[in-house]
């Protein structure tokens, strides 16, 4: 059975609020996906709580390899950190939430919240996603920063930022106090 459970996503006006608001932004490769879990909860279908209510705390867990931290002095390119989005399947359930979901093999820039238990890092939005290059292109390209960026959703958040070098930039100037 589906679920399709409403998830309250409200858009970053731009760079510098997902960058005060996050833990970590990072560059990151998708490199595998585990099975879905429920967050501190048990699931009862028969019990008193609505299903939906019960499965609003479903995570989807990803391996990612970083490779490039925009910000985040605990991490750096070559770590492995797994990160988890809302939604995913569970006891015959598909719970879809308006989150976009990742790709393994996929290279996102993941804005992210370390909620401080136990290592428990979650994809806020709006994510983006890198442009697909294969080989040595992609090396070169994400190297040069000409590797092209897509917002995933919230569009207006990414204004000016069309490459890795433009996000680069950004952060540099953030850093720098806006200047």
């Amino acid at each position: 059975e589906e679920i399709n459970i409403s998830s309250r996503v409200l858009p970053y006006r731009d760079i510098d609020e997902i960058y005060s608001t996050c833990d970590y932004i990072v560059l990151a490769k998708v490199t595998s996906m585990s099975d879905s879990y429920l967050y501190n909860r048990t699931f009862d279908p028969n019990g008193d709580e609505p299903i939906a209510e019960q499965l609003r705390h479903l995570r989807t867990p990803y391996e990612v390899e970083i490779i490039e931290v925009f910000k985040g002095d605990t991490i750096e390119s070559g770590d492995i950190m797994t990160v988890f989005t809302k939604g995913g399947t569970y006891a015959g359930y598909i719970v879809e939430t308006s989150f976009p979901e990742l790709e393994v093999g996929g290279t996102y820039i993941l804005p992210v919240v370390d909620l401080g238990d136990n290592q428990n890092y979650v994809i806020r939005n709006p994510m983006a996603e890198v442009s697909d290059l294969s080989g040595e292109s992609r090396s070169v390209a994400l190297t040069s920063g000409s590797a092209q960026i897509t917002a995933s959703m919230f569009d207006s958040t990414w204004e000016g930022i069309d490459t890795i070098s433009d996000l680069r930039d950004k952060i540099a100037e953030i850093e720098a106090g806006g200047e």
